[in-house]
Parts: C-alpha cells; structure tokens; sequence
C-alpha cells in the first residue's frame, strides 16, 4: 500500500491570503476610481457575480466540512477565486482603456518590422491556408476550457504547487496586462493594417475611450487591451502548469503551442505584443517558484483529500518532491 499525503484548508491559507490581499487592492483601486470619475453602470454585472458567489462560497464551505469532500472543496476554492476575479477586473479593464491614452499602434508595428516580422505577409499566409487558420482558431479559443480542466487534474495527481502558481500567474498576469494596456493602449493589428474588426473588438475599444460604454454583464464584455497579450500569458501558464501531467502535459503543451502561432491574427495582436505576454508569463512563474521555494510547506496533521505517493514528481522549479508540499 502505498502511503498517503493530506491537505487541509490550514494549508491553503498563505494562498487565499495572498488572494484576498490581491482582491481588496484591486476593488479598492477600481472604487475610488469609480468615485473620483463620478461614473455610473448597471447593476446586473456586480449583481449576477455576487449572487452566484455566495452560492458558490456555502457550496464549497459545506465540501471542506466534509472530510471526504475536500478534494471538492480545493478544486472548488480555486474556481470560486477566478470567477471573484471577474468582475472587478472586467471592470478595471474597461477604466484603464478609459484612460484614453495615446494609441501606440504605430510604434508596436514599427516594432515588428524592426524584428523582421511582416504581418500583412503572415496574415495572407494563414488565410490562404484555411484549414490551418481554423486549427489555429480552435486550440486559442480553447484555453479557456483547458484552465478549467487543469484546475481539475492537477489537485488530483497532488500538484497544488503548479495549480495555485497557475492561478497567481492568471490573475497577477491579467493585472500587469491591464496596467500595460492603460498606458500603452492600441486599437489592434487587424484594424490597424485591414481596417477589419470582425469580433467589435476595435469598436468597444473606440466607445470606451470615448466614454460610451461599460460593461453591464460579463457576456456583454470584450477585451479591450492589445499590449500585451494576455492570450500569450495564459498559454504559458497552462504549459508551464501542465508539466507534471507526463503523456496529457506534453497534449497541452502541443495545442498551446499551435495556438500561440494563431494569436497575432485570431487575436488582432502585433508579434511584440506576443514576445511581451511570454516575458511576463515567465517572469511570474520565476518569481512564484521562488517565494514557493522559500515557504516551509510541512505536512499538517490533521486530514484532508489523500494523493498516492507514486503520481507525485519533483517540482521542477526547486528540484524537490512535491510529496511534501
């Protein structure tokens, strides 16, 4: 019989901490912005979330009351995370892009040409080649649902290192995005050599710089940051996140990639823009490795969901066991 491993909410706690810390500066910011802009919105946004919130939070507090539903009560702890995400940086994204700040489409397309990249040329290549571009298209828009099925297999194969730097490296990435994106803001590749906007992408980004729209539901919300892209950072933190799951590690890693050679058409984004995503989404990684490989993570006593000792691999940032966790 091989021996067990236990997690309990006691250990979770750094991570919901640093959570939480996130959470409150961001509402915070976003509220006196809010105040101080004398802006109005909807309700419906911060009402549907709040509301399925709490459903969510009396769900998963019954799992972690029940010993034999705590690996419940983890994987949904950190889908609840996410989803409480949504709604203020949904909300902060669209007052960063108010912020209106000169459009720098100009010196990112300078920038690729600078590195050798034509992008008319490999927009013409790809939509020559429908089949490809439609492969292209399903693995980016794919990522979503591959999120949602790590937050799945990683607590069960024990990995809750890879899935909480996951989640850090999704919402500190869409965090750093965001504040690029104020300050660097661009209407688009698409737009900007096709004068296409086939997803209203550049449009919302026009009428939000005008002041013309918020976002009164999450259906109704578009992203409205070109630099960097965020599609980038994702795909990084899923392959990076990924690793440990040996034969499904090397699936995700695959599709990821073939998506990453889509995201300068399917997602309107200048190459620099791209290089920009995977400088950030490697930097986090670097940088959670090491604050996880300074926290002491000693076994604690009491139970909670149990993982075989022989599906645990060594953390390839610190070269440790992650039995130990």
């Amino acid at each position: 019989m091989n021996s067990t491993r236990h997690v309990t909410f006691h250990e979770i706690r750094p991570f919901l901490w640093s959570m939480l810390t996130i959470y409150v500066a961001v509402v915070t910011i976003e509220g006196v912005w809010i105040a101080l802009e004398h802006l109005r919105f909807k309700s419906t946004l911060l009402l549907s979330v709040t509301e399925n919130s709490l459903i969510f939070t009396l769900i998963t507090m019954v799992c972690w009351c029940i010993r034999a539903t705590r690996v419940i009560a983890y994987v949904l702890t950190i889908f609840g995370i996410l989803f409480a995400f949504l709604c203020p940086l949904t909300i902060l994204s669209e007052l960063a892009t108010r912020a209106a700040m000169p459009l720098t489409d100009d010196y990112l397309s300078a920038a690729d040409r600078a590195l050798g990249f034509d992008w008319l040329a490999y927009h013409d290549w790809l939509t020559a080649r429908p089949g490809l571009s439609r492969l292209l298209w399903f693995c980016y828009q794919s990522m979503g649902c591959q999120v949602l099925l790590l937050m799945i297999l990683l607590p069960l194969i024990g990995e809750r290192r890879h899935t909480e730097r996951m989640a850090l490296t999704l919402i500190c990435g869409l965090l750093i995005t965001i504040a690029c994106g104020g300050l660097f803001p661009a209407i688009g590749s698409n737009y900007y050599y096709l004068q296409a906007d086939p997803a209203g992408t550049a449009s919302l980004i026009e009428a939000v710089r005008a002041g013309q729209h918020l976002s009164s539901t999450l259906d109704d919300f578009k992203g409205t940051i070109t630099f960097p892209s965020y599609h980038t950072i994702a795909a990084f933190a899923i392959m990076l996140a990924a690793r440990p799951l040996r034969f499904l590690g090397w699936i995700f890693i695959i599709i990821n990639g073939t998506a990453l050679l889509g995201i300068p058409l399917h997602g309107s984004h200048y190459l620099v823009d791209c290089i920009a995503g995977a400088a950030i989404a490697w930097g986090l990684n670097w940088l959670l490795c090491r604050l996880h490989a300074n926290r002491s993570d000693q076994p604690h006593p009491r139970s909670g969901f149990a993982f075989p000792r022989d599906v645990l691999q060594a953390d390839p940032c610190t070269g440790e066991s992650q039995q130990g966790w």
